[in-house]
This record gives C-alpha cells, sequence and structure tokens, in this order.
C-alpha cells in the first residue's frame, strides 16, 4: 500500500468517524429537545415545567406565574400548530413526487405512508 493510498484511507476513515460523531451527537441533541416539548405537554403544561423548578412564595406569585405561562403556551401551541401545518405540506408534495417514481407493487408497500396526512387524520377521527 503506497503512501497515497494510506492517506487517503486514513482521510476516509477520519471522516467517517467525524459523520458518526455528529449524527450521534445530533441525535442525542434532538432527543433532549423533544423530551423537553413532551414535558411541556404534560399534565400541568408549561405552567408544570416551572413548577418543578421553583416553589411559588405566595398564592399570588403562583397565580401570576399561571398567567404567564399559561397565555406563552397557547402562543406555542400556535407556533407548533403551524409548524406541524407546513412540515405536512412539505411531506405531501414529497409524497406525490415519490408516488409517480414508484411501481404499483412499491406504491402499495408504501401506500399507509404515501397517504396524505388529511386522509390520514380523517381515517383517524371516524374511527373515534
Amino acid at each position: 500500500m503506497n503512501t497515497q493510498t494510506k492517506s487517503a484511507l486514513v482521510l476516509m476513515v477520519t471522516l467517517l468517524v467525524g459523520v458518526a460523531i455528529g449524527a450521534v451527537g445530533w441525535s442525542i441533541v434532538h432527543n433532549e429537545r423533544m423530551e423537553r416539548m413532551r414535558e411541556m405537554r404534560r399534565e400541568g403544561g408549561l405552567y408544570g415545567v416551572i413548577d418543578r423548578y421553583i416553589d411559588p412564595e405566595s398564592v399570588h406569585q403562583e397565580e401570576q406565574l399561571r398567567s404567564v405561562a399559561d397565555r406563552y403556551h397557547a402562543q406555542l401551541e400556535d407556533v407548533y400548530g403551524h409548524a406541524r401545518n407546513r412540515r405536512n405540506v412539505i411531506l405531501d408534495s414529497m409524497r406525490v413526487e415519490l408516488r409517480t417514481l414508484l411501481t404499483k407493487a412499491q406504491q402499495e408497500a408504501m401506500a399507509d405512508w404515501l397517504r396524505p396526512r388529511s386522509q390520514v387524520a380523517d381515517s383517524t377521527q371516524t374511527l373515534n
């Protein structure tokens, strides 16, 4: 094995290790972020998160904290809703494009995933 081949091999291994470390790091950060979001949605909402860290000094302070948390919680839910809607529009566009590239058998294999989210939501609502 000559020097150039060894150098190329070392560079490739270094690149692969870097990509692996980056993927693991991103995954950890993403999972922590998702856990914080789930935490806010648990019982108590956003105020529940605040309440875990501090004990209000009075009923008045608790009411004020809850009021602020409730106000921002509603705003955050609105933002999350818009983000979900935008994500669904993008995914639906991708599904339409993918459908044109797949064979009938491939489309059937991915039928649930290829169905637009609006149809999935409609079918789950009729089941409830």
